[in-house]
């Protein structure tokens, strides 16, 4: 994690996709630093689904999703697209648990998650971050409307034009992450 990076409320008018503010994290992309926001959320209580809205300046490959109470981690990935606002909006049953996390339920529990979590996948040292792409430079990364919510996802390919849904894994599980310049529409 980057404790040299820049985190706040842009004081500039019309940066948020709703309302009047958002997070933006600034930081200068180098290799090694790992570049990752971390919140609470309000309550999960009963929660199915996880969503936000996120710009970032370059194509950025993403990891995201919650952390329960002990650090079971339940994750998935997107690729979003550079200037541009989408809606990340996922059923929280597509999140699957990290390989360097355990899970003693084995399940998902809303009622104990304790963290939202994102993270731009750039710079990874070594091979990994070859594949996942290089960035240099000082780069921007905006959040906006976060909410863990009990509202359902709509079904895969039937949100609205600009989100961005996860697999709802109604089907055969199909695991890809975009690489280099490509991204999902």
């Amino acid at each position: 994690v980057d404790n040299k990076a820049d985190i706040g409320i842009p004081p500039e008018e019309g940066v948020a996709h709703g309302g009047r503010g958002c997070l933006r994290l600034s930081y200068l992309a180098r290799e090694g630093v790992f570049q990752q926001l971390s919140a609470t959320p309000l309550a999960a209580g009963q929660a199915t689904t996880l969503s936000f809205w996120l710009k970032t300046d370059l194509p950025t490959n993403l990891s995201f999703g919650v952390v329960e109470r002990g650090g079971a981690f339940y994750q998935q990935f997107a690729a979003i697209p550079a200037d541009e606002w989408t809606c990340v909006w996922v059923p929280l049953t597509s999140l699957i648990l990290s390989q360097d996390t355990t899970d003693l339920s084995g399940e998902l529990e809303p009622a104990r998650i304790e963290e939202i979590r994102l993270a731009d996948l750039a710079n990874l040292p070594g091979a990994l971050g070859d594949a996942l792409g290089r960035k240099a430079g000082v780069h921007s990364l905006y959040l906006d409307d976060v909410a863990v919510s009990d509202r359902p996802a709509p079904p895969v390919g039937h949100g609205e034009a600009d989100a961005l849904l996860a697999d709802d894994f109604e089907r055969e599980t199909m695991y890809a992450l975009a690489i280099g310049d490509a991204f999902l529409r």
